[in-house]
This record gives C-alpha cells, structure tokens and sequence, in this order.
C-alpha cells in the first residue's frame, strides 16, 4: 500500500513539475495581422528573441500596444509570413531581412531588425501615446 502512495505522490510532482516548467506566457496570435500594431516573428530557441519577448512581457507592453507574435522556426504559414513582410522591408539589408527577432509596425510601415532597435521602437512609440 505504501509503493502505491509513494508512486502517486511521485507521480503527482512529476506532473506539478512539467507544467510549470512547460507553462508559456500568453502570447497574442489571435490577433488579426491588420489589427496589430506590432507584428514580432521570432524563433524558438533565439536568444536575442527571448530578449524582446521578455521585455514586452515584463513591462507589460502587450497592454499598450497591440503585439503580435509569430514564431518562425516551427510553423511554416508563419514562415511564409515573415517571407511575405520581408518584401516590404526596403530599408533592411539581405541579412537582417533573414534573420530574428524582426518586428513589423503597422503603424507606419517600417520593420526593425534586432533586440535593442525593436526595444527602442517599441519604447518610443509607447512615449508617443
């Protein structure tokens, strides 16, 4: 009787464990591309991505401005939306139309390569509010 309690219990933080080490924050991917005012691609595993991504999450960002979130490593449609949004980035060199985290602003049609310049984007149009 014991071994089975002994197993449960096991069993039971096992569990408890892996959910809160699987648990991800709410990101917004329901929102309408059009609807967003920033569209994040990022990738599963970057490290400059997770930098953004916790930055938005820890100031709370995504209460203030409409942030879309697109990872592209995994997920081929938005794969093709990244390919899709990179036409539009004129000013951007081949490299950093290639590469994550790259953030795309329906507010005035400009896309922003990298951590710290999409930071910056993002704070200015915070303080332009």
């Amino acid at each position: 009787m014991k071994k089975i309690i002994y197993a449960f219990i096991i069993a039971l933080v096992v569990f408890a464990v892996y959910k809160l080490v699987s648990y991800k924050p709410n990101i917004n991917s329901s929102l309408a591309d059009d609807k967003a005012d920033i569209i994040l691609f990022w990738g599963n595993g970057c490290v400059h991505c997770e930098k953004v991504k916790k930055y938005i999450i820890d100031n709370k960002i995504d209460s203030k401005l409409a942030i879309k979130q697109k990872e592209v490593f995994y997920n081929k449609q938005n794969q093709m939306d990244f390919t899709e949004i990179t036409k539009k980035c004129t000013t951007l060199t081949a490299d950093e139309k290639g590469g994550v985290p790259l953030a795309f602003s329906n507010i005035d049609n400009t896309c922003i390569s990298g951590d710290t310049p999409i930071i910056d984007y993002i704070q200015q149009q915070i303080t332009k509010r």
